[in-house]
């Protein structure tokens, strides 16, 4: 049987044991432990049996393993499906943009854009730094902001919390509600004036009337 040419040698194979017991990435576990295996000397079915891989995959892995070592194997989940995040990932990323603005988080010299609203470009730079992770297309930053509750203002090319717009429109009704309220106290209280103006008017025209009666009574008196 024809030697096996990927070989690890023992501090390797430690170092590789060491990997995968402090890594928190399934994924990248099983490269861990595939590589190791192979690089061992274990069978290729043996080894796909154990981690669930296909051979082309485990060809790969050992590849990306002879080329950039250990950081090789990490999941840097670039482009694609491959790019999801994980569900806790996803849950971080959902607390940051929910509650914070990019300018919180980068500065106004450090946003894309405005800084007050999430766009694109700020989603992608946040989750480049917080998880190492770059998309190659648009639409799978638009489809995690979806997924977050935000959606798309296209005038500003923005995009705000739907749970925020909801409030925001509730708020802006509500004082639709009050501005139409107090105008008609306003309407009510003028027309209660006016009354009294009227009122107070007859009372008076009355008073004159009367008093001229009276002069007049009194002049053609005996």
């Amino acid at each position: 049987m024809r030697q096996r040419a990927f070989q690890l040698t023992e501090a390797q194979a430690c170092e590789m044991q060491g990997a995968y017991h402090n890594c928190q990435d399934a994924q990248t576990r099983t490269r861990y432990q595939a590589v190791r295996l192979y690089g061992q000397g274990y069978p290729t079915r043996e080894i796909e049996a154990i981690c669930g891989c296909s051979r082309s995959s485990l060809m790969e892995w050992c590849r990306s393993y002879r080329e950039a070592g250990v950081t090789g194997l990490v999941d840097q989940r670039v482009g694609g499906n491959r790019a999801l995040l994980t569900p806790h990932q996803l849950e971080r990323l959902q607390y940051l943009l929910g509650s914070h603005t990019p300018r919180q988080l980068f500065g106004v010299a450090g946003c894309v854009g405005t800084g007050q609203f999430w766009s694109v470009g700020d989603l992608a730079q946040l989750i480049q730094r917080e998880f190492d992770v770059s998309y190659k297309s648009e639409t799978s930053y638009r489809e995690l902001l979806d997924k977050c509750g935000f959606s798309y203002q296209r005038p500003a090319k923005q995009y705000k919390s739907r749970a925020a717009l909801k409030v925001a429109e509730f708020e802006e009704q509500l004082e639709k509600t009050d501005r139409h309220d107090a105008e008609h106290t306003r309407e009510r209280h003028r027309r209660t004036r006016r009354g009294i103006t009227l009122l107070t008017g007859d009372a008076a025209g009355g008073l004159a009337l009367a008093g001229g009666s009276s002069r007049r009574q009194a002049t053609s008196g005996p």
